[in-house]
């Protein structure tokens, strides 16, 4: 009937490393080959890399608390928080963190002329874990084939919103004609 060991309480910063980048925005180059994390919702490129791992990066200001994860080759800005060798599943730790860290960013986020989050606050993040890694594992594999569902959800939906504006540019113009029904 499924696991039944109790789960319990760990501070993020006891489970994994945390560290910064250590680039300047402007070492960002769009022809770049490597992605290159910065605190925007989306990355940019990079010439270089300084990472090659599996890792969760959280925006230290500007949109703060966007979790991402990546594996692979990429770069850093020195806002972006990089967090890498777990000690728990990663894949079970992400959508953890997509969930509940960015509600809790909203509340504790520094307010000055650009929001910022501070080390402290990530490292004293309490997550809710199951101590069987076997749950962890089967918790992840829920997720992970919820997401890929939406996914591919998603890009019906794009086929969809495309096929809807070809029909109103060629409808609404005359350009195609309907069958008159009798």
């Amino acid at each position: 009937p499924g696991f039944s060991k109790k789960w319990g309480k760990i501070a993020l910063g006891k489970i994994c490393k945390i560290q910064t980048g250590k680039k300047d925005v402007n070492q960002g180059n769009h022809n770049g080959i490597y992605p290159f994390f910065t605190c925007a919702k989306q990355h940019t490129y990079s010439d270089t890399y300084s990472f090659d791992c599996d890792a969760i990066l959280i925006a230290g200001n500007g949109d703060v608390g966007n979790c991402q994860f990546y594996s692979g080759k990429f770069e850093v800005y020195q806002r972006t928080y990089l967090l890498n060798d777990f000690k728990i599943f990663i894949h079970y730790i992400f959508p953890y963190l997509k969930h509940f860290f960015q509600n809790t960013i909203s509340i504790q986020k520094q307010m000055g002329a650009m929001p910022y989050i501070k080390l402290e606050t990530i490292q004293n993040f309490n997550i809710n874990i199951p101590h069987s890694n076997l749950e962890q594992n089967a918790i992840a594999k829920i997720l992970i084939t919820a997401d890929e569902e939406i996914e591919v959800l998603e890009k019906q939906k794009e086929k969809y919103e495309d096929q809807k504006k070809y029909l109103l540019n060629n409808l609404i113009t005359g350009k195609i004609r309907v069958p008159k029904n009798d």
